[in-house]
């Protein structure tokens, strides 16, 4: 057999070692086994070796048939269990990251039905090396995420959950996102395990690359190889998202047809759900994670092991079940991964119920709404307060899960998105879905550049920054529309009745559904009403942009008095509509009023925004920090997409003034930054005294950003409220 020791040096803070190779060779006869002595590697590096297994087995993937693993021992910490793994050609392999400094012993033992062996020893020595280590949550503050030497770590990043090129997906292919992705200032990606982008290890077999459900494609896992140690050596942190819906799904983006695990195909599984109540099911799955483990574990840039995307998308989902199936193999990965990676797991729609889930590490969202920014601020706030000791951030969020907004060519719904994101409650930005046919072809990368310079220095775990109040004092030329879009998807609600605040704020919008619901729902969510008082005269306005293909009616009752109906058909498919038709204004009259919008036909409407005229003043203000340091986004309202076709008709901000009314006395300096450009205006110091500290704002168009720094300032964090 032979043996071989990876080693090397970090070539910079974050990023993965680059790997120098040590051969040596070792001859072994019969069922003995060979100790030898290795040379020193660093802290935090890949130490690998290669062996052969002489047990008789049938399936190296099977750990009832073989199971081999390595107990490493170190003075400094003790004993481990890490799990090898089978690379074909009748070679295994330990890979190993140790942390800490000292001399190491590993003995190899393989397992089979009747036999045990020792099949290798060795030793090496680990030197002293600066790495950030491990991610991890903070022990002190556990809402943020934290390296093992105690740095901060904010993700910021898009999903890639595959990719594809003209001769498929590829290495090189990876290397080129990835590459786009460091230049960005991207450190988190979402990568998902999926046949087509060949990053699933068993599939229905297809002559290629997948030979059913006993045999792993090892071409694929070497593929997968090279995109951890690419993104390793970009300083790119990979969320991992071991299944997907449409695996387990007859109806939502369905492939159970092609499922290696479904009776159709020769297997066991008579339907999708059966996946997770079934033992074998379970059992072949944990032995996938065992895989995992073993060969990407070792990996100080595999930020989480995620279970699922979108598990609610499942076919027949039961809760109970899946509740059950996910505590049970998240035990399983503390047993089983000596690295302690992170676990998580995700739903389609507001599920919160998932959040209760035992054993998930950190919590995400996904969403895609019209109105990105309130969604972001809103949610980030609600799973703060009810889950205060995890993280949490949205994995996905774009505009519209049906497909990338392509008019959108400027990013204004990514741009909105990241920096709402970042001044909320969350614990990383709101991440995007579409990378392929949206961020790259219109190079929409430099908002995460933008961004993670606003961002850069701030150490989140210690410092607990926390939205914070602000005033703005109003301006009669920045007087504007209001227009709103609800914070809910195709998700269940309660709530009928919202008030529109003279600040602009809707009450509960985050439970105001954008589908408007006909008969065939009606229990999913009622009809909105809105309260709102008029100062003047103003018009109520509504866009519908899609409606069911059983067909709906819109009517609009103001003060119980029927306004407006209009009869959307019947059709073959869903219908987009379009601006002409789906536009509707309601005069108004000054005073307090109750607006009803209803939907007395079969099926849904779907609202992309509702507006009111000259209601709200435009600028909106959103600060997060602590009694030090503050960061401040002032956005104006109109620049949303929803409206974005009406943007040029209103006119640059006007000056106005703005009051922390809540921060320390002291003196201030001031940055002012363009969060489209990145780069920093202007640069000013002011002193805060008993009454707050107010900043000039200048006038602007779409947003602009300060960031604040007490001088000579000792961080005290702000708890949670």
């Amino acid at each position: 057999m032979s043996v071989f020791m990876k080693s090397g040096k970090n070539q910079e803070k974050r990023a993965s070692v680059r790997y120098s190779l040590l051969f040596i060779i070792v001859l072994a006869a019969g069922y003995g086994f060979q100790t030898e002595a290795l040379d020193q590697i660093l802290a935090y590096a890949l130490f690998e070796t290669e062996f052969s297994v002489n047990l008789p087995f049938k399936d190296p993937f099977d750990s009832e048939d073989i199971r081999v693993d390595a107990i490493i021992r170190s003075g400094n910490s003790g004993s481990q269990t890490v799990p090898c793994f089978y690379d074909g050609n009748e070679i295994w392999k330990l890979r190993y990251t140790p942390s800490h400094v000292g001399e190491y012993t590993y003995e190899i033992i393989g397992h089979t039905r009747n036999q045990l062996e020792t099949v290798l020893t060795g030793n090496f020595t680990v030197v002293s090396h600066e790495s950030s280590g491990f991610v991890r949550i903070s022990p002190d503050s556990p809402r943020y995420f934290v390296f093992e030497n105690g740095e901060s770590y904010f993700p910021l990043g898009e999903n890639l959950g595959w990719v594809s090129g003209n001769n498929g997906p590829s290495l090189a292919v990876w290397t080129g996102y990835l590459d786009e992705c460091r230049e960005a200032g991207i450190n988190w990606i979402r990568i998902w395990m999926c046949s087509w982008g060949r990053t699933e290890l068993v599939w229905k077999a297809n002559g290629r690359y997948y030979f059913g459900l006993e045999k792993y494609s090892l071409e694929n896992a070497r593929m997968i190889d090279g995109i951890f140690r690419a993104a390793e050596e970009r300083g790119i942190y990979i969320q991992w998202v071991i299944n997907h819906h449409g695996q387990y799904s007859s109806s939502t983006n369905p492939i159970w047809n092609e499922n290696p695990y479904n009776a159709a195909n020769g297997s066991f599984l008579h339907s999708p759900d059966a996946f997770f109540t079934d033992a074998e099911a379970k059992r072949r799955y944990r032995d996938r994670l065992r895989y995992l483990i073993a060969r990407w574990g070792y990996s100080t840039h595999l930020l989480a092991w995620e279970f699922w995307n979108e598990v609610d998308l499942t076919s027949n989902f039961n809760f109970s079940n899946v509740k059950s199936w996910h505590e049970e193999m998240a035990e399983y990965l503390d047993s089983a991964d000596p690295y302690r990676h992170l676990k998580t797991t995700s739903t389609a729609s507001d599920y919160p119920a998932i959040y209760t889930i035992q054993g998930l590490d950190y919590l995400q969202s996904h969403a895609y709404v019209n109105n990105v920014i309130d969604k972001t601020i809103q949610k980030s706030e609600l799973v703060a307060r009810e889950h205060p000791d995890k993280p949490h951030f949205f994995g996905e969020m774009s505009y519209d899960a049906s497909g990338p907004n392509r008019d959108d060519r400027d990013g204004v719904i990514l741009h909105n998105q990241l920096w709402a994101s970042v001044h909320g409650w969350d614990s990383g930005a709101a991440m995007t879905w579409w990378w392929d046919n949206w961020i790259r072809p219109y190079n929409l990368y430099p908002h995460f550049l933008n961004l993670s310079r606003y961002i850069a220095g701030i150490d989140w775990a210690k410092e607990q920054m926390t939205p914070i109040p602000v005033q703005v004092e109003g301006q009669p030329g920045n007087l504007g529309d209001l227009t709103f879009s609800p914070g809910l998807g195709w998700g269940a609600s309660s709530r009928s009745e919202f008030v529109i605040g003279m600040d602009g704020i809707v009450e509960y919008l985050e439970e105001c559904s954008q589908f408007v619901h006909g008969q065939y729902h009606r229990n999913f969510a009622p009809n909105p009403v809105f309260r709102v008082d008029l100062e003047q005269p103003s018009v109520f306005g509504l866009r519908i942009d899609l409606v069911a293909r059983a067909g709906a009616n819109c009517l609009i009752y103001v003060d119980g008095e029927q306004v407006f109906r209009r009869v959307f058909a019947s059709a073959q498919n869903d219908s987009t509509i379009s601006r002409e038709d789906g536009e509707i204004s309601i005069p108004l009259s000054a005073g307090t009023h109750l607006i009803s919008v209803r939907n007395t036909g079969l099926d849904w409407f779907r609202v992309q925004f509702y507006r009111l005229e000259n209601f709200a003043q435009r600028i909106t203000a959103y600060a997060r920090g602590n009694r030090e340091r503050i960061l401040l986004w002032i956005h104006d309202r109109a620049h949303q997409f929803a409206v974005l076709d009406r943007y040029e008709q209103f006119p640059p901000l006007q000056s106005t003034r703005l009051l922390f009314p809540e921060i320390q006395i002291g003196e201030y300096t001031i940055e002012q930054f363009d969060p489209y450009s990145g780069e920093i205006e202007r640069f000013h110091a002011t002193t805060a005294n008993e009454t707050g500290l107010r900043i000039e704002i200048p006038s602007f168009q779409r947003d602009i950003a300060f960031r604040l720094q007490k001088k000579a300032a000792f961080v005290e964090p702000i708890p949670l409220k």
